[in-house]
């Protein structure tokens, strides 16, 4: 197995312990995840799909910027981000290359709930007391966090905007 490989393989096994941890969480404060998920309705995942067609164009346009179509995860060879599972192919031999995948989205799905109440509480917590000029730095900074995950750093600006787009 090369270096890159092992490399692969220990960023798959730190984001599975972290997505692992994070549906514990969701399980050990089931009364909690339920109020926020019972709150949803049928109309807030509609107002996410325009949202996420202008993230999509918005990923396009900025991904054909030299440099913006950096992401870590990629330069060692991964696809997509790591928390979804995808590694390279060297390093997830056969049936992990569905099954890790599998398991990771299950444990993502899992775990949303609480991961985006914490997204929601570093980035919006004090939001309306602070200036436009303020909240926007804070909206680049959502979205540039989300690179430290493996995106690339063009996709990663194009979630800034979703920030202020999806207030309910």
């Amino acid at each position: 197995m090369n270096p890159l490989d092992l490399l692969t393989v220990a960023v798959l096994a730190f984001v599975g312990f972290r997505l692992a941890d994070a549906a514990r969480q969701t399980f050990s404060s089931r009364g909690h995840v339920w109020m926020l998920v019972a709150g949803l309705r049928p109309r807030h995942f509609l107002r996410a799909l325009p949202v996420l067609a202008a993230v999509g164009a918005v990923a396009v346009v900025l991904l054909s910027v030299p440099g913006l179509d950096f992401g870590w995860w990629t330069k060692l060879g991964g696809t997509g981000n790591p928390v979804v599972g995808v590694g390279r192919k060297s390093a997830t031999p056969g049936a992990l290359q569905t099954i890790v995948p599998a398991v990771f989205v299950t444990l993502l799905i899992i775990g949303l709930p609480l991961l985006v109440e914490g997204e929601e509480w570093v980035f919006r917590r004090g939001a309306q007391h602070r200036s436009r000029a303020a909240n926007a730095r804070r909206s680049v900074l959502f979205g540039l966090v989300h690179s430290l995950v493996g995106i690339p750093i063009g996709v990663a600006l194009a979630l800034s905007p979703t920030r202020s787009c999806t207030r309910s």
